[in-house]
């Protein structure tokens, strides 16, 4: 987007289902509180509301923000897909643009706030069907993924190609 594009709306991804990526609710009181920092920071910026797609179970942010909407997910639409909850939520249209984040980010910027230090890491899972087991890790922010997983995975009875993917 350009320097003076504002969305329409904005949505922060804190939801987690599959288990092949690292979970939001395993966040530690300290890190919930950044993350709640973060959250209420970026509402700052924005125009309009800032949803925080979370689970039903343990909701991540219960702060108070006039422009913070949290929405609680469950059952299919708790998977860790931003557009899933931009289509539940209703906030996009062909004349609209949705931003937006993961929950990653938000807590990284309440962390730096708190800290006044960028965090140059994110947490990544690897697992899936070829892995020999999950694995939570941390990672520099643009790590390369073939090499976290050297190792890791086991190459299919049929031998069939593997794809290393993101997201």
């Amino acid at each position: 987007p350009s320097i003076d594009e504002t969305p329409s709306a904005s949505c922060v991804n804190a939801c987690q289902k599959t288990g092949n990526n690292p979970d939001p609710d395993a966040m530690d009181a300290g890190e919930r509180k950044a993350f709640a920092r973060g959250a209420d920071a970026l509402a700052l910026l924005v125009e309009q509301s800032l949803h925080i797609a979370q689970t039903a179970i343990n909701p991540l942010y219960v702060g108070s923000h006039p422009k913070i909407s949290a929405v609680r997910f469950k059952g299919a639409y708790c998977a860790h897909l931003a557009s899933t909850h931009v289509h539940a939520l209703k906030l996009s249209s062909a004349e609209t643009k949705v931003w937006t984040i993961g929950w990653q980010d938000v807590l990284a910027l309440g962390q730096a706030l708190q800290t006044g230090t960028l965090s140059g890491t994110r947490k990544t899972m690897v697992g899936g069907d070829a892995a020999n087991a999950r694995l939570l890790t941390e990672a520099p922010i643009g790590a390369s993924l073939r090499d976290l997983a050297i190792g890791l995975l086991r190459k299919p009875a049929d031998k069939a190609p593997m794809r290393v993917l993101s997201g």
